[in-house]
């Protein structure tokens, strides 16, 4: 978060929390195919958002909160800290591609094949083999792998806009050579 003399500035908790409310709201409205399979969600944009903001560290903090506070508020099975520390490596990939540099396409989609790969097919594949079992992780993953093909150009172009958006509603905009 951005410190000034006196440290870390209200707006910038405040904003951190809308957008952890943001993501809980949002993964409300994921549609899926069966109650395991999600097609499609919009609930990974707050995430990116506050890493494009405020940077790796506080795009991992973001991702440990948002994942607990999101399965509190509406528990679906045992609660998984694996699923909290995938949310954190996103977190983190997100900023280390989109914090103070320029906002292009080819870095947002490096971050999401990033994120697709780390995240998606290694970690979460490691974590469902664990809670179910091989057989419902290789299913898992394979509707993983065409669910992310699906969304990645939706994916780029929301980041695209919205992180823009932000920027320039926070006054950095054009700090990072943002065109």
């Amino acid at each position: 978060m951005k410190q000034g003399r006196r440290g870390i500035k209200t707006k910038d908790i405040v904003l951190m929390a809308v957008m952890i409310a943001l993501k809980i709201i949002l993964s409300q409205f994921t549609i899926y195919i069966t109650p395991a399979f999600k097609v499609f969600s919009l609930a990974y944009l707050p995430g990116a958002m506050v890493s494009v903001l405020y940077g790796p560290g506080l795009g991992m903090l973001f991702g440990l909160v948002a994942d607990t506070v999101g399965y509190f508020a509406k528990p679906a099975g045992p609660y998984f800290f694996g699923y909290a520390i995938s949310e954190m490596v996103a977190g983190l990939i997100y900023g280390l591609f989109l914090y103070k540099k320029p906002l292009k396409a080819w870095r947002i989609a490096a971050s999401r094949v990033s994120i697709m790969i780390i995240v998606t097919f290694g970690l979460n594949y490691i974590w469902s083999y664990l809670l179910y079992g091989s057989v419902f992780s290789k299913y898992y993953n394979w509707v993983r792998i065409a669910n992310n093909l699906i969304q990645m150009p939706i994916s780029i172009i929301l980041i695209l806009v919205m992180g823009r958006l932000v920027l320039r509603l926070q006054g950095e905009y054009y700090a990072y050579g943002v065109d």
